[in-house]
C-alpha cells in the first residue's frame, strides 16, 4: 500500500468530492507547474504512527473528506492543509524521534513491517520532510490536496 498527496484548486476539490471519476483525470496530468506532489510510498503509516504518538493531531489516513465507496481517496480542504502545516511547521522529524520504536511500532502493526532494518529511519526522514514541505508549501499556495491511497 503507498500513498501520494496532490496539490488541487478548490474548484478541482468540489469536482472530485461529488465526482470520483474526477481524480482519475486529476492523477493522470502527472505534475502540474505550481502544485506540489509528494509520494510517500510506504512510509505512510510509520509516519502517521510517529505523528499520531506525538499528539500532532493530523491523520494522514482519516483527516479529509473520503472520496468514493472505496475509502482509499480523500479530499483536504484548504483549511485541512492549513492545519497540517500549522501542525507540522514547527516540528522538525529530529522532534520524533523518540517516538521511533521499531518493537512497539510491530507491536503496534505498523505497516510495512521494515521498522528494524537499518535504513527505515532515514526512509521516514526523507518522506517526513517531503510531506512537511508539502504541507507547508500548499498552505502557502491557498491550495486543497486530494491523497490517494492503495
Amino acid at each position: 500500500m503507498i500513498m501520494s498527496f496532490a496539490a488541487i484548486t478548490t474548484e478541482e476539490l468540489a469536482s472530485v468530492l461529488t465526482d470520483a471519476d474526477a481524480v482519475t483525470e486529476l492523477v493522470a496530468t502527472g505534475p502540474r507547474a505550481g502544485y506540489a506532489r509528494v509520494d510517500l510510498d510506504k512510509s505512510w503509516d510509520g509516519i502517521r504512527y510517529l505523528m499520531r504518538t506525538a499528539g500532532l493531531g493530523v491523520d494522514l489516513l482519516e483527516d479529509g473528506r473520503t472520496i468514493g465507496d472505496e475509502g482509499t481517496m480523500s479530499g483536504w480542504s484548504t483549511a485541512d492543509v492549513e492545519r497540517a502545516a500549522v501542525a507540522m511547521r514547527d516540528v522538525p522529524f529530529s522532534d520524533l524521534l523518540d517516538r521511533y520504536d521499531p518493537k512497539q511500532m510491530e507491536d503496534a502493526d505498523v505497516y510495512p513491517n521494515i521498522w528494524a532494518t537499518e535504513w527505515a529511519l532515514d526512509y521516514l526522514l526523507d518522506n517526513y520532510r517531503r510531506l512537511r514541505h508539502f504541507f507547508i508549501d500548499t498552505a502557502a499556495e491557498g491550495q486543497a490536496a486530494l491523497m490517494v491511497w492503495g
